[in-house]
């Protein structure tokens, strides 16, 4: 005779099937719930306690062709901001974005996680590596702090 099931009593239907959807519902949010905080990954940009942006992800997506991977729309908050060829304060200038510019993370053709973490130069400071806010390559890196960009958030539709 088995101690979790007496094959002598007639199963209860309604009992039998609450545990079993009891059981499914358990294993579904052990499995789910994993991939709800790995979420956070694509939709939250991480910042540390000095104000880099360690990440460059965004609530934001823009848009691109394909094979390149669409990345989060950022905007230039500071009065203008150095674009350049490398991720270091001395490399090339390529361009400079006025105050406002939208800019989209390069996450090129994506593939991994990896993409989702700028760059630091020697001094240990994250670059993030832009495409234009249409998706159009720039070949250059902005630096990644709150005082010179700011992920674009979702504005709130108006109720009537």
């Amino acid at each position: 005779m088995s101690r979790y099931f007496n094959f002598s009593e007639p199963i209860k239907t309604k009992t039998f099937c609450r545990q079993i959807a009891l059981g499914w519902l358990l294993g579904l949010c052990i499995w789910v719930a994993p991939v709800w905080a790995e979420s956070d990954l694509y939709t939250r940009p991480q910042m540390d306690a000095q104000g880099n942006w360690l990440t460059n992800s965004g609530p934001v997506p823009g848009r691109t062709q394909s094979p390149q991977t669409p990345g989060a729309l950022w905007r230039v908050v500071s009065h203008q901001l150095n674009c350049r060829a490398q991720p270091s304060r001395h490399a090339a200038l390529i361009t400079t974005f006025r105050k406002g510019h939208l800019l989209q993370a390069n996450l090129g053709r994506g593939g991994s996680d990896e993409v989702l973490f700028n760059p630091l130069d020697r001094a240990k400071n994250p670059w993030m590596w832009v495409r234009s806010a249409e998706g159009h390559n720039l070949g250059c890196f902005v630096r990644a702090h709150r005082s010179f960009i700011q992920p674009l958030h979702v504005s709130p539709k108006p109720t009537n």
